[in-house]
């Protein structure tokens, strides 16, 4: 999925990332601003956003020998920036942030006018906008600005009460300010971990955790001094519940953030990732929750179909006011890798492999910009929807790609599962030669990995049986399917030990290989048996 070369162009990726409202606005803008090669840059720009993938060839055929500059790179260079510099424009007064950096630009020129009122005057105006939606870093610009004017003297009767005044006002943001920094710093750092291993599996994985969660910041909700402060208290703390499996707490921490933001609903548009983040986490515990059902299966999909149906319309109504093809992209990433989680979750792999197949174009197109962490899943889910459809081919391809690439750090918990998965489907092809070198591969990249636990020790050494001919009749087969059950339950005593986000599903698997039957079919028995669901 990951792009050719022929893609690595940035003007063409520029091109292609912008909404038909921004090319609009180009071709005006171009018009306006660009003098005597007007047409030739508009003609560069109708090819190339012609054009399904880079193609050097076909920009000097689509401009012809006699509009085909000698310098081409020269011009394209050119056309790229004065893109950017119609981008600046069309975005200027989009966003609450643009619109304060424009007011302290006409500060600026206003100022070295010596016009001292009117730079007041644009002030007072900006401060209201700037507390309102909590812009701190402007806050503190304006607030400069204003200590500035006040030796002009415009009529300050008390310059030095409303010095007094101005440097109070100053300290309490920068309070505020820093108090913010404190909370994104740690914020990243519970980030990276979550990202990198997803679930705590062991005590000593749960180490650095508790040193970030003992911090004085996260002793209480009141220790954040501002809003976005208290939505990244609920976000921290609804991570490490999710790391370390406490679902509870996760609805809890992720219900108190959407109950923040929809207070503010003003805010939302201006900083909609914050949304976007929220609706995902509550599509998760959906996921997550599909093991530990309460309610029917169909009041449970009412729920998910809910909050995915909330996600798509807040793109929609945001992409209707910007035109970003950015939050587009990252919903449709976002909802189809959690509906792909949901179905297989619930054993419907029918339904998943329909999403899988739909999608399967426009995440590959969209793979530069969705990225790492989505293309993972993608391919994991929709490998194991194959899988789990009875299409062990189909799960091979997509499998393939994904130890094909190189995801580095991210869900290396999900990379780990992946070369389980792959072991699950040369097994059920009967791929026997090819799964010995298989299982010496998933072992070497999970222990090197740190994630080498009691599970992954367990299912390596019931593949590794099978590769050297082991169960090469049905009763030896069963009998070894049933010691890998029995090992697998004793090690779910052990702490941590329900963090193994895969164990309900591979114990699944074991007893549809035990009775014969379709995986899905075992699936919803289980899901019903053990939670009551009629």
């Amino acid at each position: 999925m990951r792009s050719s070369n022929t893609n690595d162009d940035p003007l063409f990726a520029l091109i292609k990332s912008i909404s038909l409202v921004e090319k609009a606005y180009f071709r005006k803008f171009v018009n306006l601003h660009i003098k005597g090669d007007t047409n030739n840059y508009v003609q560069l720009f109708d090819v190339m956003e012609a054009m399904e993938s880079y193609d050097k060839s076909a920009i000097q055929k689509g401009l012809g020998a006699k509009n085909l500059p000698n310098q081409l790179h020269r011009v394209k260079n050119y056309l790229y920036h004065q893109i950017l510099k119609s981008l600046r424009a069309f975005h200027a007064d989009l966003t609450i942030d643009g619109q304060l950096k424009n007011t302290l630009r006409d500060v600026e020129i206003l100022y070295s006018k010596a016009m001292y009122a009117e730079c007041d005057e644009k002030l007072n105006t900006a401060k209201l906008l700037a507390y309102k939606y909590e812009k701190l870093t402007r806050i503190i610009e304006l607030l400069e600005w204003e200590i500035k004017l006040i030796p002009k003297d415009i009529g300050f009767e008390d310059q030095g009460t409303i010095l007094r005044e101005l440097f109070e006002e100053r300290r309490v943001v920068l309070e505020k300010k820093l108090n913010l920094y404190q909370y994104e710093l740690w914020f990243n750092k519970i980030y990276t971990l979550c990202k990198s291993n997803n679930k705590i599996r062991d005590p000593k994985q749960l180490e650095p955790w508790d040193k970030i969660m003992r911090l004085d910041i996260f002793k209480d909700e009141n220790m954040a001094l501002s809003f976005y402060a208290k939505v990244l208290f609920n976000f921290c703390w609804g991570i490490f519940y999710y790391c370390s499996g406490q679902w509870e707490n996760v609805k809890k921490y992720v219900a108190r953030r959407e109950e923040l933001l929809e207070s503010r609903p003003d805010l939302l548009h201006d900083a909609p990732h914050q949304y976007i983040n929220v609706l995902g986490n509550m599509l998760t515990v959906q996921v997550n929750l599909s093991t530990g059902l309460i309610n029917s299966f169909d009041v449970h999909e009412r729920a998910f179909h809910d909050i995915m149906n909330k996600l798509k319309k807040f793109s929609r109504s945001w992409n209707s006011i910007v035109g970003s093809k950015e939050i587009e992209q990252r919903v449709f990433a976002n909802s189809t890798v959690h509906e792909l989680g949901f179905y297989i979750s619930r054993g419907e792999f029918k339904k998943a492999v329909r999403v899988a197949r739909k999608t399967e174009k426009q995440m590959s197109n969209s793979s530069n910009k969705i990225g790492l962490s989505s293309e993972l899943a993608f391919f994991y889910y929709s490998a194991y929807a194959h899988f789990g459809n009875g299409e062990s081919r189909k799960a091979l391809q997509y499998i393939n790609q994904l130890l094909n690439n190189n995801y580095f750090a991210i869900r290396v918990d999900l990379q780990c599962f992946a070369r389980i998965l792959n072991l699950l489907i040369h097994y059920e092809l009967d791929n026997i030669f090819v799964l010995e070198n298989a299982v010496l591969h998933a072992r070497r990249f999970i222990k090197n990995k740190g994630l080498l636990f009691k599970y992954e020790k367990n299912i390596l050494s019931f593949f590794r049986k099978a590769s050297l001919l082991k169960f090469d009749d049905k009763k030896s087969e069963t009998k070894g399917l049933l010691e890998l059950r029995e090992k697998l339950l004793r090690a779910k005593e052990s702490e941590y030990s329900e963090n193994f986000d895969e164990y309900h599903h591979f114990m699944w698997w074991i007893e549809s290989k035990l009775r014969q039957q379709p995986l899905s079919k075992i699936i919803k028995e289980g899901l019903r048996k053990s939670n009551a669901i009629p």
